[in-house]
C-alpha cells in the first residue's frame, strides 16, 4: 500500500462513519467515535493537513449534499444538471473542511487540543453563515436531536455548543488512547461530564405556562409534484377537512403548510379554501413588486411576515444572468427575493416566531424571534420535494434544536410531512403519520418568555474568534522559530 493512499485512511474512515451517523440511520451515536482516526492523523507531525482536509470534506459533503440530485432532478428532469448543483455545492464546501484540517494540526503543533471542539464549532459557524454561501447543513450536532436529554446545553451556545462538545468526546478519546497528560485529559473529560450532566438537568426541570390546544394540519397530498390541475381540489377538500375537526375541538391556533395559494400586496390571499373560524397560520406566495415565500396569520384579522432565507438552486439560482447554463434551471414559481426583516405573527394575541422550510436550519432567526417576545415557534413547509432523500429529518432535526436553543415550543407543519409538535425541552409529543391526511391535535404549555441564556448567540462568535486566534498564533510560532538568535 503506497504512503499516500494510507495517510488518506483516516480521513476516509472518519468521513464515512461520521455520514453514517447522520438521519435517516439511527447510528447517531457514531458522531462520538467517528472523528477519531482523523483526529490522529492530524496529530502527526509530518501529516498534510490541507490535503486530508480536502478528501474528508469531500467525502463527508459529498453524501450530505447528495440529496440536491434527488431535489433537482425531479424538478428539472435532468441527472446531468442535477449532479451540477450537486458537485457545485460539494466543492465549494470542500475548503472550509481544508482550513478546519489545518486548525486541528495547528492545535495539536501549539499543544492545544482543548481548542480542536471550537475550532470546529467556528468552521461549522462560518460556513452556516457566510453572506451569499450560508448553509447550516451536516453539523455535528444534528444526529443527537432524537436524544433531547443530552443537547440541552444548545439553550447556553446554540445547536455549535453541542458540536463542540461532541467533539470533545473525540478529543478526549484520543488523548485516553494515546496516554496524554493525565491532568489534561482529565480536565477535559470534566468538563464533558458536566456539560452533558447540565444537558440532562435541564431536561428534566418543569416549564410553566399557559395550555393552549393546538391543531396541526398535514394535508397528505404532494404540493410539489402532485397534478396542477387538481392541486386546488386536493388543498381545499384537506384543509376544510381539518379545520372543521380543530373548529370542533375549539383549538386556539391551526397551523397549516406553506404554498396553500397566491397574494397580491397586503389583500387576503387567494386560496382554495374559507378562512376557519380557528385562528390560522398558513403560507403562500406574496407577489409584489417582487415574488416573496410569506407566512400569514388570520383570526379575523390578516398579518405576514416574509421569508428571510431562502433555499440555492430550489428558490433562486445564483449568478443565473452571468452563467448562461444556469438559465436552463428553470424554478417552479421564478427566482424569489428574501425579506429584509425577522417578524412576529400575533394570532388571537399569541406571539408566534414563524419559520419557512429551509429557514428552520438557521439559529438566528428563531432567536430574534425568541428575544422579541415570541411564546411559540413554528415552521410551515413543503417538504415534498426532498421526499426519499433524508433531507425531511434533517429540517425536523433543526426545528427540535430551535425549540431547545429558545425554550420554547415548535410546531412543524408539512403538506405530506413530517409534521410534529415538539416542546420547549426538544421532546416530541406529537408526530403525523409521513405522507397521510391528518390533524395533530395536541396541548402543550406556552411559556411566558424564553428561559434561556440570553447571550446563547455568543457561543458562535466565541468560536469563530478561537479560530482566528489559532491561526495567529501559529504564525507567530512559526515566525519565532525562523527569526535568527541572537
Amino acid at each position: 500500500m503506497g504512503s499516500s493512499v494510507k495517510a488518506a485512511i483516516p480521513a476516509l474512515l472518519s468521513a464515512i462513519l461520521l455520514g453514517l451517523a447522520f438521519p435517516p440511520l439511527p447510528t447517531f451515536l457514531l458522531v462520538f467515535v467517528a472523528i477519531v482516526p482523523w483526529l490522529q492523523s492530524l496529530r502527526a507531525p509530518d501529516c498534510r493537513p490541507l490535503r486530508s482536509g480536502a478528501l474528508f470534506g469531500a467525502i463527508f459533503m459529498g453524501s450530505q449534499m447528495f440529496w440536491l440530485v434527488i431535489f433537482v432532478g425531479k424538478w428539472t428532469g435532468s441527472t446531468g444538471l442535477a449532479m451540477l448543483p450537486w458537485v457545485i455545492a460539494t466543492g465549494l464546501l470542500i475548503p472550509f473542511f481544508m482550513l478546519l484540517g489545518w486548525l486541528i494540526h495547528q492545535c495539536y503543533k501549539l499543544n492545544a487540543p482543548w481548542a480542536i471542539p471550537l475550532v470546529w464549532a467556528g468552521v461549522e459557524v462560518l460556513r452556516s453563515t457566510l453572506p451569499g454561501a450560508a448553509f447550516p447543513h451536516a453539523i455535528v450536532a444534528i444526529p443527537l436531536y432524537v436524544v433531547p436529554e443530552i443537547i440541552q446545553h444548545a439553550s447556553i451556545g446554540t445547536m455549535f455548543f453541542v458540536s463542540a462538545s461532541v467533539v470533545l468526546v473525540n478529543v478526549v478519546l484520543l488523548e485516553v488512547a494515546e496516554r496524554a497528560p493525565i491532568r489534561r485529559t482529565i480536565v477535559m473529560a470534566s468538563i464533558t461530564a458536566g456539560v452533558f450532566m447540565y444537558s440532562v438537568y435541564r431536561h428534566a426541570e418543569p416549564q410553566g405556562g399557559d395550555t393552549k390546544t393546538l391543531v396541526i394540519g398535514q394535508l397528505g397530498t404532494d404540493l410539489a409534484f402532485g397534478d396542477p390541475s387538481t392541486e386546488d381540489m386536493r388543498v381545499g377538500e384537506a384543509v376544510s377537512e381539518i379545520a372543521a375537526k380543530a373548529d370542533s375541538w375549539n383549538a386556539d391556533l391551526l397551523i397549516l403548510p406553506e404554498g396553500l395559494g397566491v397574494a397580491s400586496g397586503d389583500s387576503l390571499p387567494q386560496v382554495p379554501f374559507s378562512m376557519p373560524a380557528t385562528p390560522v397560520i398558513f403560507g403562500t406566495q406574496r407577489r409584489s413588486e417582487h415574488v416573496y415565500q410569506s407566512a400569514y396569520a388570520f383570526d379575523g384579522t390578516l398579518q405576514s411576515v416574509d421569508k428571510t432565507h431562502l433555499v440555492v438552486f430550489g428558490e433562486y439560482v445564483p449568478f443565473r444572468d452571468s452563467l448562461p447554463f444556469l438559465k436552463s434551471f428553470n424554478l417552479p414559481s421564478g427566482d424569489l427575493v428574501p425579506g429584509d426583516k425577522v417578524g412576529l405573527l400575533k394570532p388571537s394575541g399569541i406571539p408566534v416566531g414563524v419559520s419557512i422550510c429551509f429557514e428552520t436550519l438557521f439559529y438566528d432567526v428563531a432567536a430574534t424571534q425568541a428575544d422579541m417576545g415570541a411564546r411559540l415557534l413554528a415552521t410551515i413547509s413543503i417538504d415534498d420535494w426532498y421526499a426519499g432523500s433524508g433531507m425531511n429529518q434533517n429540517l425536523l432535526a433543526g426545528t427540535v434544536y430551535r425549540a431547545v436553543e429558545n425554550g420554547l415550543p415548535m410546531a412543524r407543519a408539512a403538506s405530506l410531512g413530517e409534521s410534529a409538535l415538539i416542546d420547549s425541552r426538544g421532546n416530541m409529543l406529537a408526530r403525523a403519520p409521513f405522507g397521510k391526511r391528518f390533524a395533530l391535535r395536541t396541548t402543550v404549555k406556552l411559556p411566558e418568555k424564553t428561559d434561556a441564556f440570553a447571550y446563547r448567540s455568543a457561543f458562535p462568535i466565541i468560536a469563530m474568534l478561537t479560530c482566528v486566534g489559532v491561526a495567529i498564533a501559529s504564525f507567530a510560532s512559526k515566525r519565532k522559530k525562523s527569526a535568527p538568535s541572537k
